[in-house]
């Protein structure tokens, strides 16, 4: 089973920004950044574990998906097993940063890369969940390109 691990005290306060369930508010926040990508697609709350069904177009947009379920107030595991990528065989590895206090998206990329200067690939591949912000949270967790 594939389920990923994020602190539920850290994230989007949904409740308090959505008169809807919290299913739904998820389902709606990945919409509105994946824009329809992901075909048959559904969003199951179980209390603190989220469920994502459905099929992706890229393993890219799989990992958005997730990402923008985990960073959500109260979410601490997101499950994809059934969140299948098009015309892949297997699922591949996602790699995933939880950032801690005095983490930058400089001091993360110098210690998973050997480079600060990739500071801007892993700010590109997390846009969406940076909202203008040039900087990372304690707690957030990001995607390693």
């Amino acid at each position: 089973m594939a389920t990923f691990d994020f602190p539920r005290e850290y994230g989007v306060d949904l409740n308090a920004k959505t008169t809807f369930g919290s299913a739904r508010a998820i389902q709606k926040r990945i919409e509105d950044v994946v824009s329809g990508q992901i075909k048959d697609f559904l969003v199951m709350d179980e209390g603190k574990e989220v469920t994502l069904i459905g099929e992706a177009p890229s393993q890219a947009v799989r990992e958005t998906a997730i990402l923008l379920a985990g960073n959500v107030k109260g979410t601490a595991r997101v499950n994809d097993d059934a969140l299948m990528v098009q015309n892949a065989e297997t699922k591949p590895e996602v790699s995933f940063h939880r950032v801690e206090e005095g983490h930058t998206l400089a001091s993360i990329s110098e210690a998973e890369y050997g480079d600060a200067g990739n500071a801007i690939q892993v700010r590109q591949a997390n846009d969406f969940l940076l909202d203008g912000n040039e900087e990372v949270e304690p707690g957030q967790t990001i995607r390693l390109p």
